[in-house]
């Protein structure tokens, strides 16, 4: 969905010249790099203890699932 989005508002609109299309297309590129990065632990695995890992963020246990 996002490739579409973006080819609809950046990359056919006629009033972005080249340029500043590949510079979108650049920090694009770099972001979703950067997130599959930041997040690769989950998309291989996560190895060794969980504690080595609090500077994620993650949501305590106790919130999920939600209690009704």
């Amino acid at each position: 969905m996002l490739a579409h989005l973006l080819d609809h508002f950046f990359f056919s609109a006629k009033r972005y010249s080249e340029k500043t299309k590949n510079i979108i297309f650049g920090v694009n590129v770099f972001l979703q790099l950067a997130m599959f990065y930041w997040f690769k632990e989950l998309a291989w695995g996560i190895e060794g203890p969980v504690n080595e890992y609090k500077h994620r963020g993650w949501r305590p246990v106790s919130s999920f699932p939600p209690r009704a």
